[in-house]
């Protein structure tokens, strides 16, 4: 290890490592928030970007694991001559979706800390696993380094109790199943960018947060806090979603568990071939291919794009109430939220009611006599990852 390297205070690096469950996002900053460094792997499609020095590389390259995809990544690093070596990296912030009622906070990542949040991979079976897989590897090859797990859950710890239980026999409350909520680091994000935006300070703003791509959930914000979202015990709960059915009567998981045979059958049907997926042809989750059929008279894509954009209007209009119409504004973010403006205008012309014009540019969102704006912010969850534990 070359420790002078590592001393040198302007060669030290901070990474983000955010590992979705078919994708591998990372950003490497240093920490003044400058960007060096960031990239993404795409599992289904094997793309692989990685941006450096102003320069942009683009191809396929096909992993069979996220480990496989990040220790390609530090080769990149090495390769393009972002960090000399490894040591240069002095702390590591790892997204970690689910963190249950033991993990509130970032967390420095030990021996005893992995072995817990490996008793919660089925918490998030599409993304638990992928994070603890990355960050083991991270550990074995940056030892000297700091890792932090950052949790999806822990925005969302405000929520009050009343939007927390279930209404199931209390003893399930007892034993930690309830509302946890997730995609708090993007809603967080959204919360403080949108009061600076606004000229308020965080703890006056009342928000609704639609994070919006394969994974959807909507927050709604109070005084800068999480009241209430979508997402519940499991991400599966709430939006209907790329995969994942979202809201559904218990009868209907009862009855697939039934159809399937299994509970692992009946788990695999709900987090990998529903939601988008399972309303189209089988074969398509991505909005922008769903609403390209859509335009060439595709009935299911169609279906499916309609369903989407129905339940977010309908979460929308819920946490209007929830805030009593007290709104300082509305986000979207995520892939399809700040992407699609085709998306966001469906849902902004059926909100109307609630005093929101919708602007007859297409490329517009609403007027300026709108009563409450409606934003499109790119999503940072790599760099908000690192802020917390700077």
């Amino acid at each position: 290890m070359n420790m002078m390297t590592r001393d040198n205070k302007e060669n030290r690096k901070y990474l983000a490592i955010n590992a979705g469950s078919s994708s591998l996002k990372f950003a490497l900053y240093t920490k003044g928030g400058m960007l060096v460094a960031e990239g993404r792997w795409e599992k289904e499609t094997t793309a692989f970007v990685f941006k450096a020095k102003g320069n942009k590389d683009e191809g396929h390259v096909a992993f069979k694991t996220h480990e496989e995809a990040f220790e390609y990544m530090l080769k990149c690093f090495v390769r393009e001559g972002v960090i000399q070596n490894e040591a240069e990296i002095v702390k590591v912030a790892h997204r970690a979706v689910h963190g249950g009622l033991v993990f509130t906070e970032p967390t420095m990542i030990t021996p005893e800390v992995l072995k817990q949040f490996e008793g919660m991979l089925d918490l998030a079976p599409l993304h638990n696993p992928a994070n603890l897989a990355c960050a083991k590897r991270a550990v074995e090859k940056m030892p000297h380094a700091e890792h932090y797990f950052v949790f999806d859950t822990a925005f969302h710890s405000t929520i009050p109790e009343v939007n927390r239980i279930y209404a199931l026999p209390y003893k399930y409350y007892e034993k930690g199943i309830q509302v946890y909520g997730f995609h708090g680091i993007s809603h967080e994000d959204m919360t403080v960018r949108t009061a600076q935006y606004l000229g308020k300070p965080k703890e006056e703003v009342n928000l609704i947060i639609c994070h919006l791509g394969n994974g959807a959930s909507i927050t709604t914000v109070k005084e800068g806090k999480s009241f209430d979202t979508t997402m519940g015990y499991t991400p599966l709960d709430g939006l209907t979603m790329g995969t994942r059915p979202g809201h559904l009567d218990p009868g209907v998981v009862l009855k697939v568990v039934e159809e399937c045979g299994s509970v692992e059958e009946a788990n695999k049907v709900l987090n990998k071939e529903s939601g988008l997926l399972g309303i189209s042809d089988g074969t398509i989750s991505d909005m922008r291919y769903l609403l390209e059929l859509e335009g060439k008279g595709f009935h299911r894509a169609g279906l499916a794009v309609k369903k989407f954009v129905q339940e977010v209007i309908k979460a929308c209009g819920a946490a209007y109430f929830q805030l009593g119409g007290k709104v300082d504004a509305i986000v979207f973010t995520g892939g399809i939220g700040e992407n699609s403006k085709e998306i966001v205008r469906r849902v902004v012309k059926d909100l109307e009611p609630i005093g929101i014009i919708l602007s007859k540019d297409p490329n517009e969102l609403t007027t300026a006599e709108s009563k409450i704006p409606v934003l499109q912010l790119a999503a940072n969850e790599e760099l908000a990852m690192l802020k917390q534990i700077w």
